[in-house]
């Protein structure tokens, strides 16, 4: 049964596709794809291929929807860099009969597995590949292991696991099943990909290390039909090779047996002091929500970054409090309880804000305080207010202009492959929101910002600033994904915008070693302005989040 090729995106894309609807937190496989296929990728017409975009979003929330699931059955190593095993978990007594360790070194029962593991191990060192399946042969039977890079094991291997003395020692990590793949395993390919009984049993049978011969002979059919169940499933699940299958129900098995599991040490223990929101209608059907702090006679308004809210930390009512002020906190259309639009620009936010202040009644001077991509909402929302504003304090800002060209980290490739593509744009978010976890949001924080190496610190370090992202990130999914696509919409290509017409004094700090939100393209837009940096030498991006209180001391100085 030959594959409509019409109905087929590249090899490779979606299996990467699939791999991120598995674990959100290995987005970069997606955008490395991206990045390589783009060529072949828009030689394409999108409309052949949206069921297939479909099927790996329900996928996603067929995964979601999976009750809890027991840990047992499932061996995992965390291994150093020359692949010695420095943590096990609790069924390494359970051994099977493909390997033995010795004193923490792998010994295979095949050359052509310690091959494979060697292979692995360099290709994920030298970052060539996120992730690599090794065939575990033994005499009489054979199985896979699924072996990938520490940072991308599934959380709740980690958070489950005893912590290993020296934690930053892992470099690698290695899954092997003990048992079949379960049957929820069955039922989600049965229900994402509308897979026959007798095509989910040629998944399962050949990640349990048969060929399609020993299959059709323990199956009872020929081998032609073995083959044809094969080619169909590789049609409906936009598959192209068998050791893309293989791997897409390893990871699937592996991420299935903890995907429901939580620890009480990640369980936010702390209660929060946030105000409820409050909603202002704009053009008779759009709910434009926001939160207001404190009940001062100085206002200020708050411009949250792409994936945040109007969420502020707890402590922001008592120090709105204490420097009489009234912090307004507005949410960008799809985000939080924003209702979302079909397009917006900086345009859309600056009148959102212009309504909002007109309901409160407020038509004394403001001051702006703009974080991360929000300081470009700031900065077009103080052309729209005039002389109404009178400061604006810029915090690991980005100004109003198209993303730079040449940046090459993967966030940044990411956003490139996302932003001018919207059909993928909705279905990398629909199932960022299906799968988004208090784990899988930890996860990601850490790879977005953890390229600084002081925001990771900052990150690991501080319990609390961790849970206050994890909440305001949750928080922003809570109607849709549209939020966070929106926010490239602006950026992608923006219409041109004259800021030499503010004429508000600028305050702006910001992190040397930024790299989400470069400082030379924030200092290269406010060139003609009046600004004054303060800029932190080894800090990254989260400099409003790790000094909280001097930036709101700051704001009441220039209130």
């Amino acid at each position: 049964m030959p594959v409509d090729s019409s109905n087929s995106l590249p090899p490779g894309f979606m299996d990467a596709l699939l791999t991120y609807a598995i674990d959100p937190t290995q987005w970069e496989v997606l955008a490395t794809e991206i990045t390589d296929r783009q060529w072949l990728i828009d030689s394409l017409d999108p409309g052949s291929f949206l069921t297939l975009l479909s099927q790996a979003e329900s996928f996603a929330w067929h995964l979601h929807q999976q009750p809890p699931v027991n840990i047992p059955g499932y061996i995992y190593f965390l291994l150093d860099d020359s692949g010695h095993v420095i943590y096990s978990n609790q069924e390494a007594n359970l051994l099977p009969e493909s390997f033995e360790l010795n004193e923490g070194v792998f010994k295979f029962a095949s050359n052509e597995t310690q091959s494979q593991f060697k292979a692995g191990l360099d290709a994920i060192g030298s970052a060539a590949a996120n992730q690599y399946l090794v065939e575990l042969k033994a005499p009489n039977h054979s199985s896979f292991g699924y072996l990938v890079s520490a940072q991308t094991l599934p959380t709740h291997f980690t958070a489950l696991a005893e912590t290993p003395e020296k934690p930053e020692a892992a470099k690698f990590g290695f899954v092997v099943s003990v048992r079949e793949p379960s049957q929820q395993v069955a039922n989600l390919l049965k229900a994402s990909f509308h897979l026959t009984g007798a095509e989910v049993s040629v998944c399962l049978k050949l990640c349990a290390g048969l060929s399609l011969k020993e299959l059709a002979e323990g199956s009872g059919i020929s081998a032609n039909t073995a083959r044809n169940h094969l080619q169909a499933v590789f049609e409906k699940t936009g598959l192209n090779r068998q050791s893309d299958l293989i791997l897409m129900v390893t990871q699937l098995s592996v991420v299935m047996a903890v995907v429901s599991l939580t620890t009480d040490h990640h369980q936010n223990k702390t209660p929060h002091n946030q105000p409820n929101h409050r909603f202002c209608i704009v053009e008779g059907q759009r709910r434009v929500a926001y939160r207001v702090y404190g009940s001062g006679q100085r206002t200020v308004i708050y411009f949250h970054e792409s994936s945040g809210t109007s969420r502020l930390p707890d402590r922001a009512m008592t120090q709105a409090a204490q420097h009489d002020l009234t912090i307004i906190a507005i949410e960008r259309p799809g985000s939080g309880f924003s209702d979302p639009v079909p397009s917006y620009d900086f345009n859309t936010t600056s009148q959102d804000c212009l309504r909002v202040l007109q309901d409160l009644n407020i038509h004394t001077t403001v001051t702006l305080l703009g974080f991360m991509s929000g300081a470009a909402h700031a900065l077009t929302t103080a052309l729209t207010l005039g002389d109404q504003i009178k400061n604006i304090m810029l915090v690991s800002g980005r100004a109003p202009v198209a993303y730079p060209s040449g940046e090459t980290n993967n966030l940044a490739l990411l956003r490139y492959g996302l932003m001018n593509r919207p059909w993928l744009l909705r279905t990398f978010f629909n199932i960022l929101r299906t799968r988004a976890t208090p784990e899988s949001i930890r996860a990601t924080l850490l790879k977005v910002y953890g390229a600084v190496p002081h925001d990771r610190d900052l990150l690991l370090n501080n319990e609390a600033l961790m849970q206050h992202m994890v909440d305001y990130i949750l928080e922003n999914l809570t109607v849709s994904g549209a939020g966070i696509s929106g926010e490239l919409q602006c950026f992608s290509s923006p219409a041109e915008i004259d800021l030499s017409k503010i004429t508000a004094p600028i305050v702006a700090w910001h992190g040397a070693a930024d790299a989400i939100c470069p400082l030379p393209s924030l200092r290269s837009a406010l060139d003609e302005l009046n600004v004054h940096y303060r800029v932190f030498p080894e800090h990254g991006s989260l400099i409003l989040l790790e000094y909280w209180d001097d930036v709101v001391d700051k704001i009441a100085e220039l209130v």
